[in-house]
């Protein structure tokens, strides 16, 4: 890492359970839940954590409503590309036992151990081969149910909204099933070698038969993964590349620096609040927002250290508004778009129950409408605030 850090303007390492200490200018982790797995954040260093940044594959970024059946009538069996632990075939002769009339689709390569003729007189068991990320979504959006590895196909899985049944086959799926059960969409943690893992998976996929459930789950999958990851992804390393950004938590010792970016004059003329603001005024406030649960408080800094500017968050139940102000000699370099998704990103992965940002636009502030536009927001109506005219931006997890 170090060599190539030296050959190249900027360095995106993709980690899943903070397995080195990178040398990089980039880290991405797009596991939900990443955000609070302890990193020890370092200057210079752009933190991308959490399922916003999860780099699902092109064709599942459109994905249509899946339509939930009232029972179990299909279900997908998919453990990789190669199976490492031989699940597939016992877990679909002890499934074939259990609910004979279920029509099966299990996704396999030629050299799993399993006898494939034997299959071959059953018409409620279809074998798909080498099958490519479009056949993986049509298979999600027609199944009722899936019993999959524990990696990366669960986001596919969520994305598209289908219930699941996850087993953990490697160490590094550990932290991913964890995270995800403890967002509800995986009911329990299954690892490849409990002695009982047939008859689990079986008692599973009969509390999934309940529509209501499944209804449920759909929505929340859905609601955790947009399949937007790689675009953000792309989109803030050719920022990176222009002027790394960094982010933190403001803290006491930033009073001065947001005291002075507050009272710029452009910013005061764009807030709601146009008044200029005491010390000890702003002493007590931001003393108080930066203890507060409810509210965020980002700092953004240059690979230089140099304060380039603040996203902050007032979190009201499952809706985060949000405002941003660049320092004047940052402004109109295309730092607000890449602060917003940034935060936003933060916010969406720390925060499971918020489910929209707010942002209020003056309607003559163009650059702002431009930044969060590009960030992914979109219109939604307009509001008076103590009489001046707002744009209403939103962006939805």
């Amino acid at each position: 890492y170090e060599g190539i850090h030296k050959k190249v303007k900027c360095l995106a390492a993709i980690d899943d359970f903070l397995r080195l200490d990178y040398d990089a200018d980039v880290i991405i982790n797009g596991t939900i839940g990443a955000p609070d797995f302890g990193y020890v954040r370092k200057e210079g260093i752009s933190y991308l954590l959490g399922g916003n940044f999860i780099p699902l594959r092109r064709e599942f970024r459109n994905v249509p409503d899946k339509i939930i059946s009232p029972s179990i009538e299909r279900i997908l069996i998919t453990f990789g590309g190669q199976d490492v632990r031989d699940l597939t075939g016992p877990v679909l002769e002890y499934l074939l036992g259990k609910a004979p009339y279920i029509k099966y689709s299990v996704v396999v390569k030629e050299n799993f151990k399993i006898n494939f003729k034997k299959y071959t007189s059953r018409g409620n068991v279809e074998f798909i081969f080498d099958a490519d990320a479009e056949k993986m979504k049509e298979l999600m959006l027609a199944c009722d149910a899936a019993v999959t590895a524990g990696g990366q196909t669960i986001y596919e899985l969520a994305r598209t909204g289908l219930p699941s049944i996850a087993v953990a086959v490697a160490d590094n799926q550990i932290k991913n099933m964890q995270q995800w059960v403890k967002s509800g969409f995986i009911e329990e943690e299954l690892y490849y070698n409990d002695p009982n893992l047939l008859d689990r998976i079986g008692s599973l996929i009969a509390g999934l038969n309940n529509q209501v459930k499944r209804e449920n789950l759909n929505r929340l999958g859905i609601n955790t993964i947009d399949g937007e990851g790689a675009v953000r992804i792309a989109s803030l390393l050719k920022g990176t590349v222009e002027m790394p950004l960094h982010f933190r938590s403001a803290r006491e010792e930033d009073a001065k620096l947001v005291f002075d970016l507050s009272n710029d004059p452009v910013v005061r003329m764009n807030s709601i609040n146009r008044n200029s603001i005491g010390w000890q005024e702003h002493i007590e406030w931001f003393g108080r927002k930066i203890k507060e649960s409810n509210y965020l408080f980002h700092l953004y800094f240059t690979d230089k250290n140099e304060f380039a500017g603040q996203v902050r968050f007032n979190i009201d139940d499952d809706i985060a508004v949000i405002s941003i102000s660049i320092v004047s000699e940052f402004r109109g370099k295309g730092l607000a778009h890449r602060m917003l998704t940034l935060s936003c990103g933060e916010v969406f992965g720390r925060f499971a129950e918020i489910k929209r940002i707010d942002a209020f636009i003056k309607k003559e502030n163009l650059p702002s409408v431009s930044g969060f536009a590009r960030a992914g927001f979109k219109p939604a109506g307009e509001q008076l605030i103590d009489g001046d005219p707002y744009y209403l931006y939103i962006l939805l997890r």
